[in-house]
């Protein structure tokens, strides 16, 4: 297998003003692809802009600077061990996250339990919290169920969507009896 860079400068057919002719044409931020050989797009890449020209160092944010309360990851294909990768990356500052999408990937009953865990003690740190769930067209049976049960029925999630999972009617009324006990879901 061989990777070849290249870029304007390594062909020699292109005469000076073929390259300022062709480079007016591009979009800023497809300039170093284009003319040196530098990918620039791969997967996650979305914005025309070159990310040269909106990097900045590191910074601390001031206290009254919004945050994200919300992380939509749906349609990636993201398992149980992916749903415990991201439970340990946002651990390190659960202040900001209360709402969490992970519809249509393939997050099963482990997956459930890891979320149920980092859920559990974010509700632990701050009781008032209220989480929003989105855990829908994935791979949860009735022992995620039973899971989220537990959790619904201790307070703290305000809203849950798990349509669309392989779970009996059995789970469904295990988790509908949660309800009765929880304050926060279906206000």
């Amino acid at each position: 297998r061989l990777i070849v860079q290249c870029g304007w400068e390594d062909v020699p057919h292109l005469s000076a003003k073929a390259k300022a002719k062709l480079l007016a044409k591009l979009a800023p931020h497809q300039r170093a692809a284009r003319t040196k050989g530098i990918p620039a797009l791969g997967s996650g890449a979305i914005y025309p802009v070159a990310e040269d020209d909106i990097v900045v160092d590191d910074f601390a944010l001031p206290d009254f600077w919004p945050r994200a309360s919300g992380f939509d990851v749906g349609w990636n294909r993201i398992s149980g061990n992916g749903v415990a990768g991201l439970v340990q990356g946002w651990t390190s500052a659960p202040e900001a996250l209360s709402s969490l999408v992970l519809r249509n990937n393939a997050v099963d009953d482990d997956g459930v339990t890891a979320l149920a865990v980092a859920i559990s003690r974010t509700l632990a740190a701050d009781p008032t919290r209220k989480w929003t769930l989105d855990l829908s067209s994935n791979r949860i049976t009735d022992d995620g169920l039973q899971v989220l049960s537990d959790l619904v029925s201790r307070g703290g999630i305000l809203s849950l969507d798990v349509s669309l999972n392989p779970f009996t009617g059995a789970g469904m009324l295990g988790l509908v009896s949660a309800t009765h006990h929880s304050t926060d879901l279906f206000q």
